[in-house]
């Protein structure tokens, strides 16, 4: 009878698969939700020498690009590596901790892979990777080789430094290039008529530096005057302009009045960039590209986000006068170059003269665009400028023993403050005087809603009291504004847990000639309408301190916009992240 049952049982449970392949195979007919076991939140791809290792309790996984299935394996592998050597792990953990941190760096496909790997079936990293690089072979990038550069040819037309550019991109792709073989194929690539061409030829060079030196010279030499013909005046297009009197013989007139000077000004806003651009040609230009920290392309993206941009109207030239090899995006149309655009120039120059742009220019241009500014301002309100830097100079900033009335006291609360930073009121902020940079921590730098493409990827240790060593995963420069006063400050983005959203130390104090009191809970600066202040916020400062003393990182700080800052976000107030 016993033998008879489980026959039939064995019988029935085919039934009931062919069943399952035939509901399967109908058209229309959803594929039947798999039940999860019970104990499946213990699958484990690793055996137990892996999955019993017990991770370290500081052990984070550091934040890379996540891989998705699509790129190259071997550069996910190499990046993820160089990531994990730089976390504090110990010897007999380190073989574990990649193997487990490794889904973490996946997504979509890739992850959905690592998910669904045999239980027990991966016993070493090595052992990982084999599996991985097999399973997205085909996303691997085909190896180049020296041969390929001589496929990089210079098109009729195309501007030395372009071409450049495309061998040397392609060369760098290259992982064992020879020398003499790079050389003889950019010299095969460049126009048998062409100036270095023929230099190349008449004098050999022995190294690929020397090659582009020479290079660069004639690209200098292509573009001058191109520049120089931009940059001076045009006298024989300008024949109404050029009757209008000079400055020096014209008569002497009042200065216009405040509200003159607005109408003037909407009323010339309003006309097209092709209308102006022949009364405007001749006006200075600056800043000049090179003094911009972005490229031209860049730069015409970075509009593409402004409002109030006086974008222009199509050439009017026929299209057989214009030059197709060259491309224009600010105008979308072809005749000339984006960094040649004489109106992208003088619209970037009216987009700086509003406040716009300023973050994106280089230091030495930022420098020069303050001078002119005061110069200007000088000139204009004559001794207004001096009288507020003898007032500046002359600021007092004082502590009176009455002050700390409204402080809790007896204290020993560090200065924690809300600050606008970005355009919004950051919360939880740390004035340390003790720290000799400006940190802002990553969870904060993502609740700003800014883009983590925007950092400069620059890394810097930061070193603690115990000797304890943290590695930034950027920089950024943002704007901070304190009692009327907007300062660009340069912050270290530090990704690790912490109570406080970010720490204005020395340089960003001393920017403001600030001076700080714990004892008074206050923050007194000097400004051109007299001494500012900003007062602290000791519920923050306590609960930050009780929090670090718990080893708690699950707090939740509110960012809130600042609606009294010029040319803020429109958007919604939003929470930052839990920071972990």
């Amino acid at each position: 009878m016993e033998h008879q049952s489980e026959d039939s049982h064995t019988m029935f449970s085919k039934r009931l698969e062919a069943m399952e392949l035939l509901l399967a195979r109908l058209p229309g007919v959803a594929p039947p939700i798999t039940k999860s076991a019970p104990n499946c939140y213990a699958d484990t791809p690793f055996t137990d020498a892996i999955a019993l290792v017990e991770m370290p309790k500081k052990f984070i996984v550091p934040s890379m690009k996540m891989y998705d299935g699509t790129t190259d394996p071997d550069n996910h592998i190499a990046q993820y590596k160089q990531r994990m050597f730089t976390t504090a792990i110990a010897k007999e953990y380190r073989e574990a901790s990649m193997c487990k941190g490794f889904g973490s760096s996946l997504t979509g496909p890739a992850l959905q892979w690592f998910t669904n790997l045999p239980n027990a079936s991966i016993d070493s990293f090595a052992s990982l990777t084999d599996r991985f690089v097999e399973q997205f072979a085909s996303s691997r990038n085909i190896e180049r080789t020296a041969d390929d550069l001589y496929e990089v040819i210079q098109k009729r037309g195309e501007p030395l430094r372009d071409y450049v550019g495309r061998f040397n991109k392609e060369k760098v792709s290259i992982p064992a290039c020879v020398t003499s073989t790079a050389i003889s194929a950019f010299k095969r690539g460049l126009l048998p008529d062409s100036d270095l061409y023929k230099e190349l030829t008449k004098y050999q060079c022995r190294t690929m530096e020397d090659v582009l030196s020479r290079a660069w010279a004639q690209i200098r030499w292509e573009e001058d005057p191109a520049y120089r013909h931009l940059l001076s005046p045009r006298s024989d297009s300008r024949v109404v302009r050029n009757e209008r009197p000079s400055r020096d013989d014209r008569p002497y007139q009042r200065p216009r009045s405040e509200s003159t000077s607005k109408r003037s000004d909407s009323r010339s806003d309003h006309r097209p960039l092709n209308q102006i651009e022949s009364d405007q040609r001749s006006s200075s230009t600056w800043p000049d590209m090179s003094n911009l920290a972005i490229s031209p392309a860049e730069l015409v993206n970075v509009l593409n986000h402004i409002s109030g941009v006086r974008w222009p109207q199509k050439m009017k030239a026929p299209g057989e006068r214009r030059d197709t090899s060259k491309w224009c995006d600010f105008h979308s149309d072809h005749g000339h170059r984006t960094e040649d655009c004489i109106t992208l120039r003088m619209e970037v120059n009216e987009l700086l003269k509003k406040g716009h742009l300023r973050e994106h220019l280089s230091d030495r241009a930022r420098v020069a665009s303050t001078t002119e500014a005061m110069t200007r301002i000088a000139r204009t309100h004559h001794g207004d400028v001096k009288a507020i830097c003898e007032r500046l100079s002359k600021c007092t900033i004082s502590f009176a023993s009455d002050e700390d009335k409204c402080v809790l006291a007896p204290h020993h609360d560090a200065l924690v403050i809300s600050l606008t930073i970005a355009n919004s009121l950051m919360k939880r902020t740390l004035v340390d005087n003790g720290s000799s940079t400006n940190i802002l921590f990553m969870d904060a730098y993502k609740g700003l809603g800014l883009d983590e493409n925007a950092l400069t990827r620059k890394s810097t240790p930061l070193v603690g009291f115990s000797g304890e060593v943290k590695q930034t995963i950027g920089e950024v420069t943002l704007p901070v504004y304190a009692g009327g006063i907007n300062r660009q400050t340069k912050f270290l983005i530090l990704d690790c847990a912490t109570a406080y959203n970010a720490i204005m130390g020395r340089p960003w104090i001393h920017d403001m000639g600030a001076v700080p009191s714990t004892l008074h809970q206050t923050i007194k600066f000097p400004t051109p309408w007299g001494v500012k202040e900003i007062k602290g916020e000791q519920e923050h400062a306590r609960s930050c301190y009780q929090t670090t003393l718990k080893g708690k990182g699950h707090e939740l700080y509110q960012l809130e916009i600042q609606s009294s800052i010029p040319h803020t976000k429109e958007a919604e107030v939003e929470q930052l992240c839990e920071i972990h």
